[in-house]
């Protein structure tokens, strides 16, 4: 598949999405858009966040999602660009939600 400029531009490596054959999660990020979180870790795709919020503490979590941003959602847009989960991240207010939406649509794109 040929990356246009946008993709290049955000350091995405796209796959060919067919039916439940969702490979978005396993494509990692150039270095210079990996996501840094306030306690130190840092992820590179969906699968990365998944882990990160399992881990992850509420003083963090609301450190990155509060009333003024939703810094998961923002970055599952704009450099990941699945637009179908970060919609649902925007929605979320909680540690717990997000966890169980991003596992679902993990598990919905063929990951563990």
């Amino acid at each position: 598949m040929k990356k246009n400029n946008r993709d290049k531009k955000k350091g995405l490596e796209k796959k060919e999405i067919f039916g439940n054959d969702l490979n978005i999660y396993t494509c990692d990020v150039n270095s210079n858009n990996v996501f840094y979180c306030a306690n130190g870790d840092s992820f590179k795709n969906i699968m990365d966040l998944g882990n990160s919020l399992d881990l992850m503490d509420d003083e963090t979590f609301a450190h990155h999602v509060n009333f003024e941003k939703n810094d998961f959602a923002t970055w599952v847009y704009d450099v990941i660009g699945d637009v179908e989960l970060a919609n649902t991240l925007r929605e979320l207010e909680n540690l717990e939600d997000t966890k169980r939406e991003v596992r679902i649509r993990i598990k919905f794109l063929g990951g563990n």
